[in-house]
């Protein structure tokens, strides 16, 4: 009413049926009561009457004192002509201004659908009912809401004033653009059936092909968005989850509870991922581990469920998939998988999620898109006082620039952060999360990088035919851009995600398909991290005892791949960078047990030792093969060779004898290992019948390069595995053996691998 009063109005009264009374504008809206002001153009609820170029304007007014009344508007038909429309225009927001005998459907100031994407619908927010009785107010993650066509959607990320979506395809209906929207605050939250049993593919409500209802009350289910584990429910994280890649489990350990972010390079294919995925799941067959993850579609799932076979590990892998391959459905089975995975760890179970980054980053870049579009992001940050002091209004600056970070951390949180090992007194289950993401290619434009072109091709002083033709070339570049979505998801989010996470593993270059074209688990040591987390508490305990993370820290201040590093903390001896870097390129899909992948490192070890021992018959007869003129046709080659020779020195070297004589007897297996042409024979035997020519340290330009080919290494310390395991211990419990015992078995062990390596030249 106060408002009211400040307004010169004239009053019609209407029929005894209307709710509400005709009012004229006589004076354009004061600034203050429009900002105020919440347009309610909704011509279902409240039908506008035109007349001779007359439109009816209905606003509602809300005082922001709360009141019992607070869900009740104040509503009043407002009479204004065109004229007095024009003359209101700087007051009303551009997006509810009338236009002459036309009032725009929607208001930037409504509940509405801004933008629809697959099955994602983003909704903008209402200015006022911020209470939690209000079915306008910004709704929570996990909310269900209805839309005018009748449509539901299960909310899955909030940004500024704005939120998506995803849509029930099950329940009918369109969200289309424009239409207004409804919390449904009495509808019980949406929840998953919880199979009796692993090795099952669920759709997102619980069903596998022998159910068809949803879940019901009384089922034992779960719920898709839950409240994460609080700091008090938590316990210190002191027991390892085996992964079956020698790399982390040595390198980078992963603890039961933990979360960790898995960075592969650009342009990682779907199957490759779930290789990846496959790989994690069969380590854990001999583990009381179970597994969790969402697929996009059926055929995913039994894509997956083919790749692992009848492993172990595939018994106690549940996925959710979803009925086809959207996005929002898609963020609803990872929430699902998340839902079960957390509710086996409430009942005293480890539970390992696999996840992909990529859906979640699609929604966010959509829901982020309207944010920044609709100038939601601005508008929700509150203006600043100028009679405020300066260190404030800097504050106020600073965290307005840093709302969308907290609004992506805090969507990540929501997923990332869900890894936990809860306390003894909560049932001391587990719950560790692998999040996978896939860098985006930075060398391909993006759309809006063409339309800048575009827009500089138009503007540029060019001859017409060579603009014409410049132009159909970039929009036909254009026009197939639009028809594919972008894969990989940008650097900023990445990171993003690394903060959110308890550490990362940062994939090399090379890692999706070297010369065999297989993916490999090719870690870079000096970017993976795994924060504050110490070895003695989460890595195995034969990785302990070796001193694993010790030797991490030789191999990152290492110059090359294949540099002697002195071991000054055991017995001071120099070992070779390659074997142990090899390690670093084991294939996707080789999966070790606990007991294989410690005996593969100690091989490793043993080889380094070995080949720092033979590094001067190396280079000599590197140096004689180049001084021979035994060219490498490539880079490759060469590295392939440099490997045949370096196994060859492993096996020949005798500290009792002189490189020369070495290098003289052994001359013909030489030629037979690199396999040499009959002329690259002759000229081998003639070099070699000169004084000098292996006398002297390695010269760098003689010898070009001492890299091996790791793939190669690693296949030689894969074949000495399988030689020495039937020699190794069997049986042995290390979870009952104290450190002392197993030290002396790990020397034991290492002394069979020093001794085959020096007598056995088939090993």
């Amino acid at each position: 009413t106060n408002m009211l009063s400040r307004m010169a109005v004239q009053a019609t009264p209407l029929p005894a049926t209307a709710a509400t009374a005709r009012l004229r504008v006589a004076a354009p809206l004061p600034a203050a009561w429009s900002r105020r002001a919440h347009a309610l153009l909704n011509p279902a609820a409240l039908p506008l009457q035109m007349s001779g170029g007359v439109a009816l304007l209905v606003l509602a007014v809300r005082r922001r004192k709360r009141c019992s009344s607070s869900r009740a508007c104040r509503r009043a038909q407002v009479t204004a002509t065109a004229e007095e429309a024009e003359a209101a225009e700087d007051v009303l927001p551009s997006t509810i201004r009338m236009m002459a005998g036309e009032i725009p459907e929607l208001s930037c100031w409504e509940a509405k659908v801004a933008k629809r994407v697959d099955d994602i619908a983003v909704c903008v927010t209402a200015m006022i009912g911020d209470n939690t009785e209000d079915d306008r107010r910004m709704p929570d993650v996990g909310d269900t809401v209805r839309f005018a066509s009748g449509a539901i959607g299960y909310v899955v990320a909030l940004a500024d004033l704005c939120f998506a979506a995803a849509l029930d395809r099950e329940a009918g209906g369109e969200a289309k653009q424009g239409d207004t929207w409804r919390i449904l605050n009495d509808v019980p939250k949406p929840v998953i059936l919880r199979p009796n049993e692993g090795g099952k593919v669920l759709d997102i409500w619980g069903r596998s092909s022998e159910a068809a209802t949803k879940a019901r009350d009384g089922d034992c289910h779960s719920l898709w968005f839950k409240e994460m584990a609080g700091i008090v429910a938590r316990h210190r994280i002191d027991t390892s989850m085996h992964t079956g890649v020698v790399a982390l489990d040595a390198f980078v350990p992963v603890g039961r509870g933990q979360s960790m972010m898995l960075q592969l390079p650009p342009g990682v294919k779907p199957q490759q991922l779930r290789a990846y995925m496959t790989h994690l799941v069969h380590a854990q067959g001999n583990s009381d581990i179970h597994s969790f993850m969402a697929a996009s579609s059926h055929t995913e799932a039994a894509d997956v469920r083919n790749i692992l076979g009848e492993a172990d590990g595939a018994k106690r892998l549940t996925v959710v998939a979803a009925s086809e391959a959207s996005i929002g459905e898609l963020v609803l089975a990872q929430n699902a998988a998340m839902s079960l995975a957390e509710a086996h760890r409430d009942d005293g179970g480890s539970a390992l999620v696999l996840l992909d980054l990529e859906p979640l980053y699609k929604v966010w870049t959509i829901l982020d898109d309207i944010a920044v579009s609709e100038r939601l992001t601005s508008t929700a940050q509150t203006m600043i006082p100028e009679n405020q002091d300066q260190s404030m209004r800097i504050w106020k600056y600073v965290a307005a620039k840093n709302a969308g970070s907290g609004r992506r951390r805090s969507f990540l949180g929501c997923f990332l952060q869900r890894a936990a090992r809860l306390s003894e007194q909560k049932g001391g289950g587990s719950l560790t999360l692998l999040a996978f993401g896939s860098g985006r290619d930075n060398s391909q434009l993006s759309r809006e990088q063409l339309d800048v072109k575009l827009r500089n091709l138009q503007a540029m002083n060019l001859d017409e035919k060579t603009r014409q033709r410049a132009i159909a070339k970039l929009e036909a570049t254009m026009a197939q851009k639009s028809n594919q979505s972008a894969s990989g998801i940008t650097e900023d989010f990445m990171e993003e995600a690394k903060a959110t996470t308890d550490g990362h593993v940062v994939f090399e270059e090379d890692s999706l398909g070297g010369q065999d074209g297989k993916p490999r688990w090719s870690i870079c040591l000096k970017q993976s991290v795994s924060r504050g987390i110490s070895s003695s508490s989460v890595q195995n305990a034969y990785f302990d005892a070796i001193g694993c993370l010790r030797l991490k820290a030789f191999l990152m201040n290492a110059d090359s791949e294949s540099q002697l590093i002195e071991d000054r903390e055991t017995d001071g001896k120099e070992f070779d960078c390659s074997p142990i870097v090899a390690l670093l390129r084991q294939p996707v899909g080789d999966v070790f047990t606990v007991e294989d992948g410690a005996a593969l490192f100690l091989v490793a070890l043993e080889t380094a030792r070995r080949a720092a021992d033979a590094r001067p018959l190396l280079t000599a007869a590197l140096r004689l093969l180049t001084k021979a003129r035994v060219r490498a046709a490539d880079e490759q080659s060469l590295r392939e060779r440099v490997s045949h020779v370096r196994r060859w020195s492993e096996v020949t070297w005798d500290e009792g004898k002189p490189v020369s004589s070495l290098l003289l007897e052994n001359l013909e297996t030489l030629a037979d290992a690199l396999e040499l042409k009959p002329l690259e024979r002759r000229r081998l035997e003639t070099t070699a019948a000169e004084e000098d020519s292996f006398q002297g340290a390695l010269d760098e330009e003689d010898v070009p390069s001492l890299l091996e080919d790791s793939s190669a290494c690693y296949n030689q310390l894969r074949s000495r595995l399988d030689s020495i395991r039937p020699e190794l211990p069997k049986g042995v419990d290390v979870t009952s053996t104290s450190r002392e015992d197993l030290s002396m078995m790990i020397s034991f062990i290492r002394s069979k691998i020093r001794r085959r390596l020096s007598t056995d030249a088939a090993f």
